[in-house]
């Protein structure tokens, strides 16, 4: 009787043994194949009196089924066994941040329990597999930062993902319609790929939506005004890359049109940032209801008419970059409001009128560029009562008059200073040779004539100096000896 019911119970033991065997093959070719010998950490692998359940980064079920695993950035290197496939009982496998190359298994979409799969920042090639679609579980999946090619497989619509990350590869191709299904989908990001085609307007569907990066990529067309419909959102980028080099073959997003007034509704947003395209127009005062917006990236367009003084009402905002566009008129003196603001970027427009004496409001202000555009008049005094200011650019401009010695209470910030191209009386007042923490000074075409000033020798932080296209005579090495002159 006993005999028999000890042979039941060890029968019934015997599958689950068998997986347990095979999973334990599945984790013994991982470490063959992906250097487990120096590997950052390996306790126990491969060790036959432990059960695998106390190897390093692996955790049984009460089965002894490998449920989890976990060796991110253990400097595992190679190619990914087929094996992995036979973990049937696997619920998360995190293996990123290592140096793992060659494709990645097709055998994964055999793990249909699996909610957690993450590659992300290795060596991967390949393409994506279709497979990954049966993983009707799958939660979460970051696959970024590889070296992924091929068109993403809509079969991803299949799943049950909440975050998907592909960003940093080299995927191409539209972005597949059968993820318009994932209506659960919390994070999206797409960016830094070569994707082409329109922005899909299905994405407005997604209503779930927290985090939408989409920027560069090469998509064409304008931007959906349904993405106003996306109120949870938190960040929303449609961005090329930034500061591209003359003949730089980086994929840029060329969209074109308006900026959409609709995405003025997405208040619960942080970051917006719609730069480095083709965009036109003008830009929406409705964007000024994005009281939490803390960064507004809309550089390097197209963009015209006014700077709205609705933007004076973004309270959160912290880096305001509109450079490089064909924005005209004045500053609008509601963007004093902006008390937390630590970057203003405006060059490289068609600014006119003068610098505003308002602009010491934003006395938590770093950086203020206003280069290359058509202000006049003269430097504003109060500028000297920004305390926190590091870069100065004013170059470019049609300035006159005296370079104000209240800039020198600057001396202790202040490490940019570029002035060049203007008219001022003085274009190289003495006093600057007591802003001893300058690392750059810019005066080119100034109309200065004589010799070098001789306080430049006090600048001993100076590591850039343009002086060019003046009338000065003489070189640095006539300086070399002589004391500085600075007051």
């Amino acid at each position: 009787m006993c005999l028999s019911a000890c042979a039941a119970l060890a029968g019934a033991h015997a599958p689950a043994l068998a997986q347990s065997n095979n999973d334990k093959a599945a984790l013994v070719a991982l470490y063959d194949r992906t250097g487990g010998a120096n590997w950052t950490t390996s306790t126990n692998w491969k060790d036959d009196t432990k059960d695998i359940g106390q190897w390093h980064g692996v955790t049984v079920d009460g089965n002894g089924r490998v449920t989890q695993l976990d060796l991110t950035g253990n400097k595992l290197s190679g190619a990914l066994p087929t094996e992995l496939g036979n973990l049937t009982s696997l619920v998360s496998l995190k293996l990123g941040a290592n140096s793992l190359t060659g494709p990645i298994p097709t055998e994964l979409g055999s793990l249909t329990g699996l909610a957690r799969l993450e590659l992300r920042n290795n060596d991967l090639t390949g393409a994506i597999p279709s497979e990954l679609g049966s993983l009707t579980n799958l939660h979460r999946l970051y696959l970024q930062n590889n070296e992924l090619t091929g068109s993403i497989p809509p079969e991803l619509g299949n799943t049950y993902l909440g975050e998907l990350y592909l960003d940093g590869n080299r995927l191409t191709g539209v972005v597949p319609a059968n993820l318009q299904k994932l209506d659960g989908l919390e994070t999206l990001r797409l960016n830094d790929n070569d994707l082409t085609g329109p922005i899909p307007t299905w994405l407005g569907d997604l209503t779930a939506l927290e985090w939408l990066h989409l920027g560069g990529n090469r998509f064409t067309g304008s931007i959906p005004k349904e993405l106003g419909d996306l109120t949870k959102l938190t960040y929303l980028s449609v961005a090329g890359r930034v500061n591209r080099e003359p003949g730089d073959k980086s994929p840029r997003t060329e969209l074109t049109g308006s900026i959409p007034k609709e995405l003025g509704s997405l208040t619960k947003l942080t970051v917006l940032d719609l730069g480095g395209s083709l965009l036109s127009g003008p830009i929406p005062p409705e964007l000024g209801a994005l009281t939490k917006v803390t960064q507004l990236y809309l550089r390097e367009n197209r963009l015209s008419g006014s700077i709205p003084a609705a933007l004076g009402n973004m309270s959160s905002l912290q880096y305001l970059y509109l450079y490089d566009n064909e924005l005209t008129g004045g500053l609008p003196e509601n963007l004093k409001n902006l008390t937390s603001l630590y970057h203003l970027y405006l060059q490289e427009n068609e600014l006119t009128g003068t610098i505003p004496t308002w602009l010491d409001d934003l006395t938590s202000l770093q950086v203020l560029d206003l280069g290359d555009n058509r202000l006049t008049g003269s430097i504003p005094s109060e500028l000297g009562s920004l305390s926190s200011l590091r870069t100065l650019r004013i170059d470019g401009n049609s300035l006159t008059g005296a370079i104000p010695t209240a800039l020198e209470s600057l001396k202790s910030t202040l490490n940019r200073l570029h002035m060049g191209g203007n008219g001022f009386d003085d274009p190289a007042p003495s006093f600057l040779g007591n802003m001893t923490n300058l690392r750059e000074l810019s005066i080119p075409e100034s109309g200065m004539t004589g010799n070098l000033p001789s306080w430049l020798t006090s600048l001993t932080n100076l590591y850039y100096l343009d002086l060019a296209d003046n009338g000065l005579t003489g070189g640095l090495s006539t300086l070399a000896g002589k004391a500085a002159s600075p007051s």
